[in-house]
């Protein structure tokens, strides 16, 4: 016990001398400083590498830009081929309209038919020779009868040996109206798609868009303005919620 109250005198005399006192001063400055001066050298090199990163995320956002760039040019390339490649089929069809609603007969002759049709319900004098071919459409799916047991009948494709021939017949479908028959222009897979939504959007309660028809193979819709209605031609399924 007394070597360590004479211990504690020594100490605390010892910390009353200002020699004492200032080397211990020295003595915690020098390590604070020499702590300090490896917390900079760990900082700058976490600095370098926070920058290393910050210029690679910028390279990758950079090279992210321009990807997307050329996503968007390829997109629109595409968009502008397909509509080409499309309006080119719609063009080959000009000639072409279908029959829907003629009952399905055996061994039958679907260019006579037409013509009879043609005569009897729409007045046009179609012959044989005005018919280059025509055909029922195939079924792709086994018929299901109706709750009456009839299964629908095919359309029949009609190619005809000029453009007015069908002009002839399109101007005067109308008067099939009181029949199961009707008369429409044979449209592209992506051009009676595109009707169809149109007219799925003309059904929709307070939508802009009264109605939806083909013409020449476009499809032309029936919009609702401030002054009344108007017509405009739809490209795309894209265009309706524009619209409507």
């Amino acid at each position: 016990m007394a070597n360590t109250r004479t211990t504690k005198n020594l100490v605390k005399d010892a910390l009353k001398d200002e020699d004492v006192l200032a080397y211990i001063k020295g003595a915690i400055m020098e390590a604070l400083d020499s702590k300090f001066d490896e917390l900079i050298k760990r900082l700058d090199a976490q600095d370098g590498s926070i920058m290393k990163l910050h210029n690679r995320i910028n390279s990758m956002e950079s090279s992210l830009a321009n990807l997307q760039k050329k996503q968007q040019k390829c997109e629109e390339k595409n968009n502008w081929l397909e509509k080409q490649l499309n309006d080119q089929e719609q063009y080959s069809r000009r000639n072409c309209i279908r029959l829907f609603g003629v009952p399905e007969k055996e061994n039958e002759k679907t260019s006579e038919r037409v013509c009879e049709i043609a005569q009897q319900h729409l007045g046009v004098d179609l012959h044989l020779r005005d018919i280059d071919r025509s055909h029922r459409v195939p079924r792709r799916n086994e018929p299901v009868p109706n709750e009456k047991g009839e299964i629908k009948p095919r359309a029949i494709i009609i190619k005809l040996t000029s453009y007015q021939h069908r002009q002839n017949l399109l101007m005067n479908r109308r008067k099939l109206k009181n029949t199961k028959m009707s008369l429409h222009e044979d449209l592209t897979k992506t051009n009676r798609s595109l009707l169809w939504e149109a007219t799925k959007a003309s059904n929709l309660q307070g939508s802009n868009v009264l109605s939806a028809w083909s013409s020449n193979g476009k499809i032309i819709v029936s919009v609702k303005t401030t002054n009344g209605h108007m017509k405009r031609q739809i490209n795309r399924k894209e265009d309706l919620p524009v619209i409507g």
